[in-house]
């Protein structure tokens, strides 16, 4: 009884390689509305400045079916402005998570019911607990890149037992319904 509970707060719902996965088609399925992203190392490798053309094309696919997309970060407000400039999207900077406060903010913003929304990270320390915290589905991604800045480091040291029974879980692919 007690494991279960504790993989409550760490285990996402689901999982996938990379962010690009969560298609219009397979989230609607899933009965998603609008989409929360973590900013750095989800949807745009920590060290660029700007997005790519990999994250426009996800996010135009996504606007083009009418599904909205937010970016939480915990960075500062001149990173996270510049990073997503160019997508179109609104963003909660200095977010706070693993603390719901940033979530909330996006919530409101997306004016969507929690559970018709997710929200996709690549650490559990911060953004799947902010998401289980905040009562959201959430879908972990690997990292676009596998270097990380120095603070990223440290999460991702405690993380690791945590994420090596989340790599051996069962039942947590993403996949259409």
């Amino acid at each position: 009884m007690q494991r279960d509970l504790a993989k409550k707060w760490y285990y996402p719902t689901w999982k996938t390689s990379k962010i690009t996965d969560l298609d219009p088609i397979s989230l609607k399925a899933h009965g998603i509305k609008g989409v929360i992203t973590d900013l750095d190392n989800t949807l745009v490798a920590w060290d660029l400045e700007d997005s790519d053309q990999t994250a426009k094309r996800w996010i135009n696919s996504l606007k083009d079916a009418s599904i909205p997309v937010i970016v939480v970060s915990n960075n500062n407000q001149e990173r996270v402005e510049k990073a997503v400039a160019d997508l179109g999207v609104p963003f909660v900077a200095f977010s706070l998570k693993p603390a719901p406060f940033g979530i909330r903010r996006a919530l409101k913003q997306l004016n969507l019911k929690k559970q018709d929304v997710i929200l996709v990270g690549d650490q559990v320390l911060t953004d799947l607990f902010a998401g289980l915290s905040s009562n959201i589905k959430t879908v972990l991604v690997d990292p676009l890149v596998q270097t990380d800045n120095w603070n990223t480091r440290i999460n991702r040291f405690f993380e690791r037992p945590f994420m090596k029974q989340i790599q051996r879980a069962k039942g947590l692919e993403w996949k259409i319904k």
